[in-house]
């Protein structure tokens, strides 16, 4: 998750950090584990490095205590600042790092059923013929039968779809309301 720290602000970068997880925790599925995430602070090039490290130590500090973030999310011992002038990124490099450690210590990947490729595909395509407002009924993705419950479920995982009350759909929620 990446914050702006151009404020210099612990309890904005926070509070944007916030935000994001609430998307993201509210895009999962209700029994999905914890969620490794790692947050990096742009912005904070013109920081001397004391305030930097504060900063970053702060944030990091605010988020470990915030009951609804321990409970779903995995945030890893520190936050990432990224320095563009300096070498690699100034930071960069240990982002890097770090998601490439994430990356091996995950769960396996499984392939997607033809069934839900095909119908993520659909969702897609739907999506580009009405991108001022995505919201369709299920029926044309197939209907409640072609929308079962792991089809569902999948396609809501995979940031697809996000379904609404009375039978339709956002496509591409994320997508849409950002």
């Amino acid at each position: 998750v990446v914050v702006d720290g151009s404020a210099e602000d612990s309890e904005a970068c926070t509070k944007n950090a916030l935000h994001w997880l609430g998307l993201i925790r509210s895009g999962a599925h209700r029994t999905a584990i914890e969620v490794s995430v790692r947050i990096v602070i742009t912005h904070t090039d013109e920081l001397p490095d004391l305030a930097r490290d504060a900063l970053l130590r702060a944030v990091h500090a605010e988020l470990c205590s915030n009951v609804r973030v321990k409970e779903f999310f995995k945030l890893g011992e520190m936050c990432f600042a990224t320095l563009y002038e300096r070498a690699n990124g100034g930071g960069l490099e240990d982002v890097h790092e770090e998601l490439k450690s994430l990356l091996g210590s995950q769960i396996q990947n499984r392939r997607v059923p033809a069934r839900i490729q095909k119908l993520a595909s659909d969702a897609v395509k739907l999506a580009k013929k009405t991108p001022t407002w995505p919201i369709v009924p299920v029926a044309d993705l197939g209907g409640p039968k072609a929308l079962d419950d792991v089809a569902r479920t999948c396609l809501h995982d995979l940031g697809i779809i996000r379904v609404i009350v009375d039978g339709r759909v956002i496509l591409q929620p994320v997508k849409w309301l950002s």
